[in-house]
C-alpha cells in the first residue's frame, strides 16, 4: 500500500513540475500577437484580450504588442499597450516611454516625442536609444541641444557601476 502512495505522490509532484519547466510563452505570445494583428480580424480586441489578461503583469510583453501595433501603424493600440506596461511597470519602463516618443514622433509630434525619450532618460540614464532618439528629435531644431544630450549619453557610459543609483534629494 504504502508503494502505490509513493508512486501516486511522484507521479502528482511530476505532473506539477512539468508545468514549471515548460516555457514561459513570453516569446510564443508576442508570435501569436504578431500573426493576430497581420491578419486585420474584425474583433481585434476580442482576439487580444486573453494576451492581455495572461501578460498584465509582464511590461517587456506588454511594450512588444505595442511595438508590433506600431509595426503595422496602429498608433492607438500600440500608445494603450504601452499604458498598460507603464501601469504594470509603475512608471519605470524605458521601453515603455521609448514606445510612447516612437509613436509621437509617428504622429509629427517632436515636442511630445522629445518629451517621452527624455521620460525614458530619466527612468534608465544608461539606455543610450533614448539619447540617440532624442537627438536624433532634436537635430534640427537645435543641433547644440543634441550634441550635449549624446554627451551626456558619453558621460553617463564613462561612469563607473559602483556609484548609487537612486537620485539623492534635498530635504
Amino acid at each position: 500500500m504504502k508503494a502505490i502512495k509513493y508512486l501516486f505522490t511522484a507521479a502528482l509532484l511530476a505532473g506539477f513540475s512539468t508545468a514549471a519547466l515548460a516555457q514561459d510563452g513570453s516569446k510564443a505570445d508576442v508570435d501569436a500577437v504578431k500573426k493576430i494583428i497581420s491578419s486585420k480580424p474584425a474583433d481585434l480586441d476580442k482576439q487580444m484580450k486573453p494576451f492581455y489578461k495572461a501578460n498584465r503583469k509582464n511590461a517587456e510583453n506588454l511594450v512588444a504588442f505595442g511595438r508590433e501595433f506600431l509595426a503595422v501603424k496602429d498608433t492607438a493600440n500600440a500608445k494603450t499597450y504601452a499604458n498598460y506596461a507603464l501601469e504594470a511597470s509603475k512608471n519605470k519602463s524605458s521601453a515603455a516611454f521609448l514606445l510612447l516618443g516612437d509613436v509621437e514622433a509617428i504622429s509629427d509630434n517632436g515636442g511630445g516625442a522629445a518629451a517621452q525619450y527624455e521620460q525614458a532618460i530619466y527612468v534608465d540614464p544608461k539606455n543610450p536609444e533614448a539619447y540617440y532618439k532624442y537627438a536624433n528629435v532634436y537635430r534640427k531644431i537645435s543641433p547644440s541641444g543634441a550634441v550635449a544630450k549624446l554627451n551626456e549619453l558619453r558621460q553617463q557610459s564613462s561612469t563607473r557601476h559602483w556609484l548609487p543609483t537612486t537620485r539623492l534629494t534635498r530635504t
